[in-house]
């Protein structure tokens, strides 16, 4: 398990705690298409489709284009003032800098949305983002694993000297998929059942910290 360089975190539930912002501007989306739901239930993590799906069902499927649109529209202007990293992931990934660590970012958010949270709290910590904006034809259903072979492929990344750290499920399988090291971070949106398949598990930052230097020796 040592001799890892490459960390590829996820964002939103693992680098930055985005839920406050995320249902605020989902919710607002969907009352401006005539849904009304609760803001709690709107589940982070997954493609907004397939939110849209769990939330909606059959009429989530036939509108998801146009809330979608609505959301990012709003999203993408909007301070994210309830959107903050979590207390001290910045500091651990200056330590990585520091440590010659490679960090990258897989995220469903479309690269607009991501750069906007990464700019502004990660701005240097990190050598690239790869999101469905970069892939052609991306399946909004598929696994990150789509994601991690992409981020893998364009950035020429040894697999075995990889390591795929998030909150939830899609992380998890996607690693696995692509023969790679999981961490699942329990601090984030899904329980710890979701996570079960994980490597490796971290309860907080510091936790995290602690396992990534040790997988680095």
């Amino acid at each position: 398990m040592q001799n890892k360089k490459n960390f590829i975190f996820d964002l939103d539930g693992t680098l930055a705690d985005t839920a406050g912002d995320i249902r605020k501007y989902l919710s607002m989306a969907l009352a401006d298409n005539g849904f009304i739901v609760d803001k709690e239930k709107i589940k982070i993590g997954p493609p907004l489709e397939i939110t849209l799906e769990h939330l909606l069902g059959k009429a989530g499927r036939q509108m998801s284009d146009k809330i979608v649109e609505d959301y990012r529209k709003n999203y993408t202007t909007a301070e994210l003032s309830l959107t903050k990293p979590y207390p001290g992931m910045v500091e651990l990934l200056k330590k990585m800098a520091q440590g010659n660590l490679n960090v990258f970012v897989a995220t469903f958010k479309p690269t607009a949305s991501a750069l906007i949270i990464l700019n502004k709290y990660f701005d240097g910590l990190y050598k690239a983002v790869v999101s469905p904006s970069e892939i052609k034809n991306f399946n909004p259903c598929a696994d990150k694993a789509d994601l991690l072979n992409f981020l893998i492929e364009n950035h020429k990344l040894d697999v075995s000297q990889c390591v795929m750290i998030g909150d939830a499920k899609t992380d998890i399988t996607g690693a696995r998929d692509v023969g790679m090291l999981s961490i699942a971070v329990l601090y984030g949106y899904a329980g710890a059942d979701e996570l079960a398949g994980a490597d490796l598990s971290a309860e907080n930052v510091d936790e995290l910290e602690k396992i990534i230097f040790r997988l680095c020796k």
